[in-house]
C-alpha cells in the first residue's frame, strides 16, 4: 500500500463521526459542544518556538558533544513531541490546529545544530549560521505561566488585533487608483517569505528551506486525528484595499465598482497541485479572514453588491475542491447579517463587540436560522486575563442563545494573544464540560 493510499484512507477514517468538530461541519450534532480559540497557534506560538529549541538542546546534550547533524526523521519527531505538549497544556481533544509550516528534507540537507557557550546555532548546509537562542532563557515553563518577559503582552479589547493590522507589511496605502489603472501592481512586503524570511515557529530556519507536510501527517497520526488541521486564506475583497489603497477603495466602491472587482479578482485562489496535496494530507477546513469590509466602513447595500460576490467566488473555489470554509469577516458584522446569510459558508466566525458597536450572538442566530454552524465570539480579554467568572457568564449566554439547537462552537472573537498563560486557554476550552 502506497503512502498516498494510506493518507487517503486515514482521511476517510477521520471523517467518521468520532471527531465532534468534524461532525459539526458534516451537518451532525455531537454530544459535546467543541470549544477552541480561533487561530489556535497564536497563544502557544512562543511556547512552541522555545520548546523546539529546548528539544534540540536536549539532543545535543545527549550526544556527548556540542554538535549534531539534523536527521530529518528526528526533526519531524521534535515537532510532534512539541505539538503533543501544546495539545496537553493549551487545548483539549477535538480542537483544531493551523497546518504547521516546516522545513523540507532537502532544505535541511547538511544542517547541524551546535552549542557554543550560552548560545545554540543552526548551521545550514550552505555554511550559513543562524542563532536559535540562549541555552538557558527563556524557560518554556515560564512562557506557559505567562511569566516570561520576552513574550509579555498587554491586551486592550478596544484596539483588537492592532499589532497585526498595523504592521508595515499589512498597512494598506492611501490612494493608488491611478497606479492601478496603469497596471502597476501593489506588492505586500511580507517579511515571512523570501531569502531573508524564516519559518514562523522556527525562525532559525530560512524560508527557502520551507516545504513538505510530513509534520502534519505525523501529528495527526500521533494524536489519532483528535485535532483537526486547517489552512488559512484571505478573502479576495481584502486585496482590493491593497491594490487601490484604502481611500481609493472607498472611493471606487461608489464611483467605479468595476475597479474593485478587477482588483479583488487578482487575488482569487488559483488551482494547482498544492490543493490536492493539502486535502489528501488531512486538511479539510479553510479559515478565510477578511479586513476592510465591516459595517463600520460599508453599508449592507455595498456589502451585498461589492463584497459578497468576491467572497462567494472564493467559497465556490474551495468547495469545488472539497474543503469546508469558515468565513471570518473582521469589523462590525451586525449591519451585514442579512446579505451575509446568503453566502454559502460552512461556518461563520465573528469578532467580539467593541467600543461603538455590538455583535450579539443571539441576534446572529436569529438571522442565520437554527441550522447554520456558528463560532462563538467570546471577548478575548476574558481569556487573556483569566477572568473565569466573565468566561462562564459569556459562555452560558452564547450557548443558550446561539447553541441551543447545536450547530455551535464555543470560540473567541479575536486570536488569543501570544504569552497568555496556558491555564487560561485550557480553562476556556473546558467551559462546555464545566457548564
Amino acid at each position: 500500500m502506497t503512502a498516498e493510499v494510506k493518507q487517503k484512507e486515514a482521511w476517510q477514517e477521520y471523517l467518521e463521526p468520532k471527531n465532534p468538530l468534524m461532525e459539526l461541519f458534516a451537518g451532525k450534532n455531537p454530544a459535546i459542544t467543541p470549544s477552541m480559540p480561533i487561530c489556535q497557534a497564536t497563544s502557544s506560538l512562543p511556547f512552541q518556538a522555545r520548546r523546539i529549541v529546548e528539544k534540540w538542546i536536549e539532543r545535543v546534550g545527549a550526544s556527548g558533544g556540542n554538535t549534531i547533524d539534523i536527521n530529518f526523521d528526528d526533526y519531524v519527531a521534535v515537532r510532534v513531541e512539541v505539538f503533543k505538549e501544546i495539545f496537553e497544556k493549551f487545548v483539549p481533544r477535538y480542537s483544531w490546529f493551523n497546518t504547521p509550516t516546516q522545513a523540507s528534507k532537502e532544505g535541511l540537507e547538511g544542517s547541524k545544530i551546535q552549542i557554543r557557550g550560552e548560545e545554540i546555532f543552526h548551521l545550514t548546509g550552505e555554511g550559513k549560521e543562524h542563532l536559535m537562542g540562549s541555552v538557558a532563557h527563556p524557560k518554556s515553563e515560564d512562557i506557559l505561566a505567562g511569566a516570561a518577559d520576552e513574550v509579555a503582552v498587554t491586551w486592550d479589547s478596544t484596539l483588537g488585533w492592532k499589532s497585526f493590522k498595523e504592521t508595515p507589511e499589512w498597512d494598506p496605502p492611501a490612494n493608488r487608483v491611478e497606479e492601478f489603472k496603469r497596471g502597476i501592481k501593489y506588492e505586500i512586503n511580507d517579511s515571512s517569505s523570501g531569502d531573508e524570511g524564516s519559518i514562523g515557529s522556527e525562525p532559525w530556519i530560512p524560508a527557502k528551506a520551507m516545504g513538505g507536510t510530513e509534520v502534519l501527517h505525523a501529528v495527526c497520526i500521533a494524536t489519532e486525528w483528535a485535532h483537526t488541521p486547517y489552512d488559512g486564506a484571505t478573502s479576495p475583497f481584502q486585496n482590493a484595499c491593497y491594490q487601490l489603497g484604502f481611500e481609493g477603495l472607498m472611493e471606487s466602491i461608489y464611483l467605479a465598482p468595476e475597479l474593485v472587482h478587477k482588483a479583488a479578482e487578482m487575488a482569487y485562489p488559483k488551482d494547482g497541485p498544492g490543493y490536492k496535496r493539502t486535502k489528501e494530507s488531512g486538511v479539510g477546513i479553510v479559515y478565510m479572514f477578511q479586513m476592510y469590509g465591516g459595517g463600520d466602513l460599508l453599508g449592507p447595500k455595498q456589502f451585498e453588491q461589492v463584497v459578497a460576490p468576491e467572497v462567494q467566488a472564493a467559497l465556490d473555489f474551495y468547495h469545488e475542491r472539497g474543503f469546508w470554509v469558515v468565513y471570518y469577516p473582521m469589523g462590525n458584522a451586525t449591519p451585514h447579517l442579512e446579505p451575509m446569510k446568503d453566502l454559502n459558508w460552512d461556518a461563520l466566525s465573528l469578532e467580539e463587540s467593541r467600543k461603538g458597536y455590538e455583535i450579539d450572538l443571539k441576534r446572529v442566530r436569529e438571522v442565520m436560522g437554527p441550522d447554520r454552524l456558528l463560532f462563538g465570539n467570546m471577548p478575548v480579554e476574558h481569556i487573556d486575563q483569566g477572568n473565569k467568572e466573565a468566561m462562564l457568564k459569556e459562555a452560558r449566554y452564547q450557548i443558550k442563545h446561539a447553541g441551543q439547537n447545536g450547530h455551535f462552537i464555543l470560540s473567541c472573537g479575536t486570536p488569543v494573544m501570544p504569552g497568555t498563560p496556558a491555564e487560561h486557554v485550557r480553562y476556556f476550552c473546558k467551559l462546555p464540560e464545566i457548564l
